[in-house]
């Protein structure tokens, strides 16, 4: 570990390279330090002051803060010879308390807002203690110019997240402020110890059944290879192997219906469907605490195929009843622009009729088509070519990639775009041949069809009959959760792997270029840093952490989809799109870098 001036001096160096030139590598100082300044420098902060926001809205008498305040007082206690200052904050940076242990130190932190009712949020005022310790989710030090605002560098800030035991969230932040000359590394293990102490007490301020649905569930998920939920009164609880098995909307529906049989007083064995005709195999166990009922701890299973049952077989003191699964769709498919393209291919598919994909590389084309293809025709079979071996000189015939059979087949040209007329003429022949059999439906892939300047192409298209655009993976924020599972399942394969929220807050925020290559990659090198358990945010690739996380307001939300209609109205050109939007296009290029918009 550097020496204190040593860490300073680098931090000041390092930070004023970085404001000048945006530069970040061999810098000597933390990952996390670094990942946060991009996210500042994004979020608009101004290094040169501090705006702290105050909110009239703080609950000053949470449970967290009765929960916190014995241990704040023994912190207090052991710091007695250290000038300090003891804050606590809730999940959205708001400081609820503060306890000062130097009267210097004190006023030194009233002249920058850090005081009761306002708020630390990474957002508002860059990076410290207490904002980039609720993005990072793990204990840090942010010391005098690791600061992103320059009235704080004076400053070391030690943090550490408060973990409700329960759902695992971020419940708020434990932090010491000193000056930076009295800074100690020290100080991390001292606020990390109680940081775990609060957490502690808001389990055991949980009402005892609450606390017997928790054990009960740890007690499960320690067993290993095992799928387990539990369900409360207003708890959901699921490991990494339930999360991998089942996705996010699934999950909802499982413990919808867990706790309607709950209410029913029942235990539950039997047989869910889920969506696309998924069956999961379930096995419930009521949890009580004397005489009250705690919830409901659930052990899943996939069922093959051959397996029968397609309901949920209740037992209990009401007798035996059936009640039938409840359908919904897969959680990949929620988003419109993803459903709405998986709905056009799907109809093109059941009348036999050829679909294009049109989307960025990486965006699911051919997989879009294909799973399309199979829901339509389960017993199918599906062929895919690539546009350079299209354009071999021995290119594939087409009684070689789809020979007759009795089941359909599909055939996906991929990456037509790429074709030169000697390949495009190719495809144009295994295209004709495919129609001439009537067993073989058609597909293809495209980055971008633009006839005017590639005619080539327009002999592919003559024996296509619909096209749909596929959503990059940035257009699909409420799809990512259960991407992010798939890929990991694939990855992993029955190991005990998720992303915490912090990771998964991040996997949000970023604009993911390379789409789902790109996604997967970023998974891989995470998980060679963790092969097992909650993957972190700094486990993810440093490239990963350039974009603000924060959640954006209505207003945000509304003038992001104006630039990015604007923008698809516009064909993409972005001096069209600003002047339909009435702004200049420097106020356009500026609102795109906020937005993470820039691939657009």
């Amino acid at each position: 570990m550097r020496d204190l001036p040593t860490r300073r001096a680098l931090a000041a160096t390092a930070r004023t390279g970085f404001l000048e030139r945006g530069t970040t590598v061999g810098t000597g100082v933390p990952d996390v330090v670094l990942a946060s300044w991009s996210r500042s420098r994004s979020a608009g902060v101004d290094p040169e002051a501090v705006a702290a926001t105050f909110h009239d809205d703080v609950d000053f008498d949470s449970r967290l803060v009765r929960c916190a305040e014995p241990v704040i007082d023994r912190l207090r206690d052991d710091l007695l010879d250290v000038p300090m200052v003891i804050a606590l904050t809730d999940d959205r940076a708001r400081i609820l308390r503060r306890v000062d242990g130097s009267s210097v130190v004190g006023r030194m932190l009233d002249r920058v807002a850090f005081s009761p009712g306002f708020g630390y949020a990474e957002g508002g005022v860059g990076t410290n203690g207490v904002g980039t310790t609720i993005e990072a989710r793990r204990p840090l030090s942010v010391v005098g110019a690791e600061h992103f605002a320059e009235p704080l560098q004076v400053f070391a800030c030690t943090g550490a997240p408060i973990i409700d035991p329960i759902t695992s969230r971020v419940s708020g932040v434990l932090d010491v402020s000193t000056l930076a000359d009295d800074w100690s590394p020290l100080l991390r293990t001292l606020v990390r110890s109680a940081a775990d102490a609060i957490s502690r007490n808001l389990l055991e301020d949980r009402s005892r059944a609450q606390r017997a649905l928790f054990e009960a569930y740890l007690t499960a998920d320690a067993r290993g290879h095992q799928a387990v939920v539990a369900v409360g009164d207003a708890v959901e609880m699921s490991n990494a192997r339930a999360q991998a098995m089942v996705a996010p909307e699934e999950m909802h529906q499982l413990t919808q219906h867990a706790r309607l049989l709950l209410g029913r007083g029942a235990d539950v064995t039997g047989i869910v469907t889920l969506a696309e005709g998924r069956r999961v195999r379930i096995r419930g166990t009521r949890v009580t605490a004397g005489a009250e009922t705690a919830g409901l701890l659930v052990r899943l299973d996939v069922v093959h195929r051959e397996d029968g049952g397609g309901a949920v077989g209740t037992s209990g003191s009401r007798g035996a009843v059936s009640v039938p699964a409840p359908r919904a769709p897969r959680a990949v498919r929620t988003t419109t622009p993803w459903a709405a393209a998986c709905d056009e291919a799907r109809a093109a598919v059941a009348t036999g009729a050829g679909v294009i994909a049109v989307g960025e590389p990486g965006s699911g084309r051919t997989t879009l088509v294909v799973e399309t293809f199979l829901a339509v025709h389960p017993g199918g079979r599906s062929v895919t070519v690539d546009a350079d071996r299209l354009a071999a000189a021995d290119g594939p015939d087409l009684e070689d990639l789809a020979p007759a059979t009795e089941d359909p087949t599909l055939l996906v040209l991929r990456d037509v775009d790429l074709l030169d007329p000697a390949g495009a003429q190719r495809a144009a022949r295994l295209l004709a041949g495919a129609g001439r059999q009537g067993r073989t439906i058609v597909a293809a892939t495209a980055a971008r069809i633009e006839e005017d300047h590639d005619p080539a192409v327009v002999m592919v298209l003559n024996h296509i009959a619909v096209a749909v655009t596929v959503p990059p993976l940035r257009r699909r924020p409420d799809d990512l959760e259960a991407i992010v599972t798939r890929v990991l399942g694939d990855l992993a394969p029955g190991r005990r792997v998720r992303l915490d929220a912090g990771a998964l807050r991040l996997v949000r925020g970023y604009p993911w270029p390379g789409n789902v290559p790109e996604l997967r990659d970023a998974l891989a090198a995470a998980l060679a840093r963790r092969p097992l358990g909650e993957i972190h945010a700094d486990d993810l690739p440093a490239s990963c952490h350039a974009v603000p996380r924060r959640t954006l307001t209505r207003l945000e939300a509304q003038e992001r989809e104006a630039i990015l209609v604007a923008l698809h109205e516009c064909g993409g050109n972005r001096s069209a799109a600003a002047e339909r939007l009435g702004i200049a296009r420097s106020t356009l290029y500026r609102k795109l870098r906020t937005y993470s918009l820039e691939h657009e």
